[in-house]
């Protein structure tokens, strides 16, 4: 099979030359974000909304679209990944989006007026995610993989908090600027494709769909990340109960120290005598 390229033709649409409607999907890592995108491009009604300030792909933007500047790339990628009735769409976590709009140019170039956020109720799920696809490097189903990924409870608690991190520096973005986002989740999303889709339709203005597009982007969970999310919180729940049991020690320690005379006198009235 051959490699995934989100540059390549089949995200193409016919050249569009007025200025689009530009709407971003507001995602965090392993959030569903890939599949939302892929549903709205299937539906051939909101552009191509692909990782296209991913800063790691701007030297192939720039050679795809042969431009210099990151302004005359996004002006000339927009004419073949606007939809024809003039949607744009972008994907971006919070910190890829908010150096790109940074950049004067660049926002001129690209004035985002819409946003989609895509939120997962399920952080350990979405965390473990991560994980597997950082240790593995497929990052959507396209890219196939023979590594073996190993568990490891502290990086996926690290991963839990990046995630927390990123949603609020979303909402933060949202509330600073006064951003009402369309929001999605991703077990809403896939649940019931259509019925999110038609949701996000309809808050642009656009006409319902009738069935859900189909799309060549599939799930990438498998049984492993339902094992490491039992292991993961049984790890989570024994430490929680020891971390109980000492302070209840603790407490019970402190409790006697206190009604104890002598101990009162040794310890606790030494103490209020320097104050």
């Amino acid at each position: 099979m051959p490699e995934w390229d989100e540059f390549g033709a089949e995200y193409d649409f016919p050249t569009f030359s007025e200025q689009p409607k530009i709407y971003v999907i507001a995602s965090t890592p392993r959030s569903g974000s890939h599949y939302l995108g892929h549903l709205l491009q299937a539906t051939g009604l909101l552009g191509s909304p692909l990782e296209y300030f991913h800063p790691e792909k701007k030297e192939r933007l720039l050679a795809e679209t042969q431009t210099a500047t990151l302004a005359e790339a996004f002006k000339k990628l927009y004419s073949h990944r606007t939809s024809p009735n003039g949607w744009f769409g972008v994907k971006a976590h919070p910190w890829q989006f908010v150096p790109m709009m940074e950049n004067a140019e660049v926002r001129e170039a690209l004035p985002v007026k819409w946003f989609v956020c895509i939120e997962r109720r399920d952080r350990v799920a979405q965390a473990i995610s991560h994980e597997i696809a950082r240790q593995t490097k497929s990052w959507i189903s396209f890219n196939k993989t023979d590594c073996v990924p190993h568990f490891s409870a502290r990086d996926i608690k690290r991963a839990i908090a990046m995630m927390e991190s990123q949603v609020i520096q979303w909402r933060e973005y949202f509330q600073s600027n006064e951003i009402i986002p369309i929001t999605v989740y991703y077990e809403d999303l896939v649940a019931d494709p259509l019925g999110e889709i038609n949701r996000i339709l309809e808050s642009f203005g656009i006409d319902r769909l009738s069935r859900a597009p189909a799309v060549s982007i599939a799930k990438q969970g498998t049984q492993l990340n339902d094992e490491w999310r039992l292991r993961y919180l049984a790890e989570e729940t024994s430490l929680t109960h020891k971390g109980a049991v000492v302070a209840r020690r603790i407490f019970a320690d402190v409790k006697a120290l206190v009604h104890n005379e002598a101990s009162r006198a040794a310890f606790l009235r030494p103490a209020i005598q320097k104050r």
